[in-house]
């Protein structure tokens, strides 16, 4: 797509929702796996998304349109805070355009590291949200967000959970290679076992490939299925490799597979 038609579809989308409630098409908190906090135990909270009907958000790559949802942290002296870890994506649309997000509810996974002495006060975990909820029309959508401990027990450890059967892990039976070099134009992605081309789609997790170009399949023998696919026009170059969640039957694979001398 023309980044130039990409600019226009982000700032008319912003334009019709800039005067609307920014919970538009979206619930959100923040949910944890504990109830209290261990000095220097590691701990999970999550920003849980519930999508009003119609509704869709997007993953940490969304292709050709969209905005992935941010967080950034104000934590109290010595705590950190990871990445986050990312559910598996779907295709969706915006406007007909084909991007990847979620339709379905998820939980944005965060891992919360604490100081070995904790504050005798009352901890309170704080965050900013950034987000972007679209269906006919786009709403972005910002927040602030707060979680306190000690807690009373709640249900939160089954979203957690949850979500973190939905983080797409690497499988070592998975045989999978690329046979195309770094910055080829088109890339080919080898998939070795037995597999069924069906429902087969590669989520491209630098933007190596955009969610506009079709990814065509072929099945070259019993045990070989070639994934092949236009390179972006707006690729990062000299990667060494090609990050990115394989859609195969109904799982989802993280794999990295290493371009060819």
């Amino acid at each position: 797509m023309n980044p130039f038609r990409h600019s226009f579809i982000v700032l008319l989308s912003l334009a019709l929702a800039s005067s609307l409630h920014a919970s538009d098409g979206l619930e959100l908190k923040l949910v944890s796996d504990v109830d209290t906090i261990s000095p220097g135990k590691s701990f999970t909270v999550g920003l849980n998304l519930r999508h009003k009907e119609g509704f869709h958000t997007y993953w940490k790559n969304p292709g050709i349109v969209g905005m992935p949802t941010a967080l950034s942290w104000n934590l109290p002296d010595g705590f950190s805070a990871g990445d986050i870890q990312w559910p598996h994506p779907e295709k969706t649309f915006m406007a007909g355009h084909p991007c990847h997000g979620y339709e379905r509810d998820i939980t944005l996974l965060i891992t919360i590291t604490p100081p070995q002495i904790l504050p005798e006060k009352k901890i309170i975990l704080r965050a900013s949200a950034q987000w972007m909820a679209c269906a006919a029309q786009c709403f972005p959508g910002f927040g602030d967000f707060q979680i306190s401990f000690p807690r009373e027990s709640t249900t939160d450890r089954i979203l957690i959970e949850k979500a973190q059967s939905e983080i797409p892990k690497k499988n070592p039976q998975l045989k999978v290679s690329l046979k195309s070099q770094k910055d080829s134009p088109i890339i080919e992605l080898l998939i070795k076992g037995n597999h069924s081309e069906k429902n087969l789609y590669f989520f491209s997790e630098d933007g190596q490939i955009s969610s506009d170009q079709p990814q065509n399949i072929t099945r070259l023998d019993e045990t070989t299925i070639v994934l092949k696919v236009k390179r972006s026009d707006f690729s990062p170059q000299n990667v060494p490799g090609l990050p990115g969640v394989l859609h195969l039957g109904k799982r989802n694979h993280f794999i990295t597979p290493v371009y060819s001398d």
